[in-house]
């Protein structure tokens, strides 16, 4: 009974100095966490909804009203952009992969600080100029490889398809790119990629989504030059003015443009009663 006393003395004690009731703390941080995990499986279910409701982003009070001012905002925009017309800018246009992709090359390797990208596939085995027997050293995972291990930091979004439909294998995007500075070697950690979003029902439900995709096409280098609007960074992708629709060099293999499956002809027909039916084959 006295240790009781005691240990109620000097609680109160402790009440005193600290202005807290320890119980109690105890008690509101156990309601905080439950409180947060009952969020998490909330957050966990909810977009199983998104079975029945497209739009189930925006269906609670405050996303709504989010809706509302940015559609205020763009009203008073050019074309109801949700950005207004930006002047004092240098801007380039390039046409074909062959010119696009050299610029990007060289913007690439002039980085100092920091790299992003965001695109809807990568190949990180892409020839980034052509031939590639005259440049090897310019495929797209060696420029980041040598920019990583300079202390470059390089940010990469890459679309995560939908696998029973698409074979743009995000994965292998992601384990070759992180993988070109292993641990114990420079740049280790200075590359990044995340694939996104998640349409595994049972892995990481919370994050699933079904009507979207990531089609962003954009490098922006040390925050400062910007490719927006242009190609992936991928195969089938780099072509010239020209558009040959061959790549046949009888005197020597070294001018081959297009090595392995990196070759694609547009100009094939695809029978959409064969061929998986996709929105613009309708």
């Amino acid at each position: 009974m006295a240790e009781v006393v005691k240990s109620e003395v000097q609680t109160g004690q402790h009440e005193a100095y600290t202005g807290k009731h320890p119980r109690r703390e105890k008690v509101q941080q156990k309601l905080h966490h439950a409180k947060v995990e009952i969020i998490h499986f909330k957050h966990a279910i909810g977009k199983f909804g998104n079975l029945l409701n497209p739009n189930h982003r925006h269906d609670e009070e405050h996303e709504r009203e989010v809706d509302h001012k940015r559609s205020e905002i763009a009203e008073s925009h050019r074309f109801e952009s949700f950005a207004p017309v930006r002047s004092g800018n240098v801007a380039k246009f390039y046409i074909d992969g062959r010119d696009y992709f050299w610029a990007l090359s060289t913007a690439l390797e002039s980085a100092k600080e920091v790299i992003y990208i965001a695109d809807w596939w990568i190949s990180p085995e892409l020839f980034l100029r052509r031939p590639p027997a005259y440049s090897e050293e310019d495929r797209l995972d060696m420029i980041l490889k040598r920019q990583a291990e300079a202390g470059v930091k390089i940010y990469i979004i890459v679309y995560k398809e939908v696998e029973a439909a698409l074979t743009c294998n995000s994965e292998h995007t992601k384990h070759a790119l992180e993988g070109l500075c292993p641990k114990g070697s420079p740049g280790h950690g200075n590359i990044r990629v995340m694939r996104h979003p998640e349409h595994n029902v049972l892995n990481r439900g919370g994050d699933m989504t079904f009507y979207w995709a990531h089609h962003e096409k954009y490098c922006v280098v040390d925050h400062e030059l910007a490719f927006i609007g242009g190609l992936d960074l991928c195969f089938g992708r780099w072509d010239l003015h020209q558009h040959p629709l061959a790549d046949v060099h009888p005197a020597t293999v070294r001018e081959e443009i297009w090595p392995g499956q990196d070759y694609n002809n547009n100009r094939m027909f695809v029978e959409p009663s064969i061929v998986l039916r996709i929105s613009w084959l309708k």
